[in-house]
């Protein structure tokens, strides 16, 4: 603990508080306030907590229950004065936020009576001690996130009304604690996925904590070897140089470092196209409801983490609203507008980094990503829109698209308090409208869970599920959609959750967008790997023609995988139903299945399913039958 000492014209304040803490470690301080001045009646103090993330479902703070974490209580060593300690949530539009205990985020003491001049206040937050309880009670925690690059802070806002007006001031007297990393634990390795023989690329990597979170200075530097997942031959890189001059599947690994090694695989062909990896749906602060609970992280540091920790090639940054007008705190403005494309151009950098700006639509469909090929100035602001269909109407005929976000609420509101439907709200009737501009879905997000099919396990907040509301019924049912999956991140982390892999001709707006336009997508929960099918020469997110599938033949579908970690088993599925599953239990597979022509009429569709043995799920964009 640091003791520090600041006096002004309230009197003095001694504050013992962590200059440091480690992420998930103990944290607790103590505040010392010797008045010089009385405070009036009904005046007193108010302390705003920091938020880890945008939610944490756990309170900041709380001045019920002194046995559990995160208490605060107060009272004046000769017991002087009265006061009542209380804890107020944070100011939102969001109804939704308020009823999250971690928006339980200040605490108020506030005077009973006039203050004496003299009297000493002694305030405590946190920590294992109490009154009376030293070592006794369940310890405070710190953040479990420290991502940022110049270091990630908790900043407490005090501030003291002295005339019971109910006007406070702000005063700098808790200083701010800087949040570290933990140990060293996980080397998470990046390459291209599909290169040619001969071609030179790149390897990159980051060090991250037990929480993935990176460490910034690391110094020891990873000795990367190649190596043939067929043969077991093993060649070394050399300053994250790598060529590989064989065909075939390898895995990039590390041989000097003692950390738990995320590897990355390889396939290389004399035909490899480019596979690029993006997370197509995450937010930032700029986001209303995100900026009321958020950890303080702004958009840079979004696309700083895309970059240099997750090692995405491109990323789609929308900020959420319901319409588009001038209420900034509900809605994305002109203003915001303008701001959302200035700094998404500001971080597109053909051939290494591509942005693609947006936003997320509240609407009475339910909710959908919406993004843009091409510099936003491009796309008239969209004042009228409501729904999805008007976005179709308004930006006919440009580069952009519409991406189904599915999870639980499904209302049709114009306010955040409508989402709160949960199962109801939902009808199929504002499906039944297509639009060109719509040729993906969202099979999974980090936010929310998995959406393929009806009754799949979900692990994450959609624990069940509105029926028809899954990728397969939706393409049961007709739609043309290939797959991606998002983080749907709210703290500037792009990547730590699901990805999107596209098969696409150049790093930039235009060739990735091309990439994503003809569905040429897989998309994982999270572990890369390479996966390439065709059925009748017909590749991922293709469609061959009813006549191919002539009555009494086989269609023959080639597949080819390879994983940083076994391939559990594959499922080929077909019109939502398993057709085939194949054990595997090896790193990479190569094989032809045969499919009955009689199955695969016009409107019918198929893909893989893979299941990874570190419980990681990838699918591909569907093969269709015209």
């Amino acid at each position: 603990m640091k003791e520090s000492t600041i006096t002004n014209n309230y009197g003095t304040f001694t504050v013992e508080i962590p200059e440091t803490v480690t992420v998930d470690g103990e944290i607790g301080w103590h505040i010392k306030f010797a008045l010089s001045t009385p405070v009036a009646k009904g005046g007193g103090i108010r302390i705003v907590f920091p938020a880890y993330t945008h939610q944490r479902s756990i309170e900041y703070v709380q001045n019920i229950d002194y046995w559990k974490p995160h208490f605060i209580y107060a009272y004046f060593e000769e017991e002087n004065a009265g006061l009542k300690t209380r804890v107020e949530k944070i100011d939102s539009e969001f109804t939704h936020i308020l009823r999250w205990p971690d928006s339980d985020r200040i605490a108020v003491i506030t005077a009973q009576e006039d203050w004496p001049a003299g009297a000493v206040l002694h305030i405590f937050y946190g920590g294992i001690d109490r009154m009376w309880l030293k070592g006794r009670v369940c310890p405070t925690r710190a953040p479990h996130h420290a991502t940022f690059a110049d270091g990630t802070f908790l900043q407490y806002e005090f501030s003291i009304d002295g005339q019971g007006n109910g006007e406070y001031k702000k005063l700098d007297i808790i200083p701010s604690v800087r949040v570290n990393p933990d140990e060293a634990l996980y080397l998470s390795v990046a390459a291209p996925t599909a290169v040619r023989p001969g071609q030179k690329f790149k390897i990159s990597y980051t060090v991250g904590d037990r929480f993935h979170n990176p460490i910034w200075k690391y110094t020891d530097q990873p000795q990367f070897i190649l190596r043939n997942l067929k043969t077991g031959q093993e060649t070394q890189i050399l300053n994250e140089d790598g060529l590989i001059e064989e065909e075939g599947y390898y895995e990039v690994d590390c041989r000097n470092l003692k950390l738990k090694t995320e590897k990355a695989v390889i396939c290389c062909q004399a035909d490899a196209q480019p596979i690029y990896w993006g997370d197509t749906h995450c937010h930032t602060v700029l986001t209303p409801n995100i900026h009321d609970n958020n950890n303080g992280a702004c958009p840079q540091d979004a696309y700083n983490y895309a970059q240099k920790v997750s090692n995405l090639d491109f990323v789609c940054l929308v900020e959420q609203t319901f319409i588009f007008d001038d209420n900034a705190k509900q809605n994305i403005t002109p203003q915001l507008w303008e701001k959302i494309r200035e700094i998404s151009n500001q971080n597109y950098t053909p051939g290494q980094f591509v942005t693609f700006p947006g936003f997320e639509l509240h609407s009475q469909r339910g909710d959908t990503v919406v993004f843009f090929a091409e510099d936003m100035s491009n796309f008239q602001y969209p004042a009228e829109v409501v729904d999805i269909y008007d976005v179709w109407r308004l930006y006919q005929g440009k580069d952009y698209m519409t991406v189904p976000h599915f999870h639980r609420y499904c209302g049709g509101r114009l306010i955040k308090d409508q989402q709160e439907q949960q199962h109801s709200g939902f009808d199929l009737k504002n499906w039944e409208p297509a639009d060109d501009a719509e040729r993906l879905c969202e099979f999974y997000s980090a936010q929310w869970g998995r959406f393929e099919y009806p009754g799949n396990p979900m692990l994450l907040k959609a624990m069940s599920n509105i029926p028809e509301n899954d990728v397969n019924s939706f393409l049961n049912r007709g739609k043309i959609w290939g797959m991606t999956a998002g983080s749907d991140d709210h703290d500037s982390m792009p990547g730590h959750g699901g990805l999107t892999a596209v098969y696409a001709d150049a790093l930039t707006r235009e060739g990735v967008f091309k990439g994503l336009k003809n569905r040429q997508t897989y998309a994982t929960t999270h572990t890369r790997m390479y996966l390439n099918y065709q059925l009748a020469e017909r590749p991922i997110g293709e469609s061959l023609m009813a006549s191919q599938a002539k009555a009494g033949d086989a269609l023959v579908l080639k597949a080819a995988m390879a994983a940083p970690v076994n391939i559990r088993s594959v499922d080929l599925i077909v019109n939502g139903q398993v057709f085939q599953k194949i054990a595997v239990n090896e790193r990479w597979l190569e094989t032809e299945l045969t499919v009955p022509a009689e199955m695969m009429s016009a409107g019918s569709y198929l893909y893989v399913r893979v299941k990874l043995a570190d419980e990681n799920i990838v699918v591909g964009s569907p093969i269709w039958v015209k």
